[in-house]
């Protein structure tokens, strides 16, 4: 059970996609031939799996709960309990501070972005798709996903939403 994130590029593309990716090496990337996931994108483009050490699980930084809807959940939670009103006021002030951390985020992930954007940045049109998959990813069915477009700029600073064919470009 591990994230898995591909890319897929124009086919003419497809051999600068892994010259580019050798400057990146603890990336692993392989081709995607077949499979439920390479039957998201259009035809006419190559895919590849991105991978360090075996899964996406470092390269995809999950998205962040909504801060809010998290502590209003957390303070029902502590009033269901019988919890006083300032004694859920200070846990909930001290979880607020706690998520209000910045989040280390590992330097794979970076690499990820830079790689990808860097083929953006060469005018690439480039697709992105990440998955949590619960067994192989090869014969594991997908369900249809949404599509959307990230500029490059938030898909360097936060990555893109799971489950969802990503556009990255220069526009948003």
């Amino acid at each position: 059970m591990c994230w898995f994130v591909t890319i897929a590029v124009p086919t003419a593309s497809g051999q600068l996609v892994a010259q580019l990716a050798s400057m990146y090496p603890p990336l692993s990337v392989t081709p995607v031939h077949s499979g439920p996931t390479k039957q998201l994108f259009p035809e006419g483009r190559v895919c590849f799996e991105i991978t360090h050490g075996g899964c996406s699980c470092d390269l995809f930084p999950e998205s962040q709960p909504d801060a809010a809807e998290l502590l209003e959940k957390e303070r029902a939670h502590l009033a269901k309990k019988g919890w006083s009103a300032a004694k859920i006021a200070r846990a909930i002030e001290a979880k607020a501070q706690s998520m209000a951390r910045p989040k280390h985020t590992r330097p794979e992930s970076g690499m990820f972005r830079s790689l990808v954007c860097d083929l953006v940045q060469r005018d690439f049109d480039v697709r992105a798709f990440a998955h949590f998959y619960g067994g192989n990813q090869r014969t594991e069915s997908i369900p249809p996903v949404p599509e959307a477009h990230v500029s490059v700029q938030a898909f360097r600073q936060s990555g893109f939403p799971p489950d969802t064919v990503v556009r990255v470009g220069t526009e948003s």
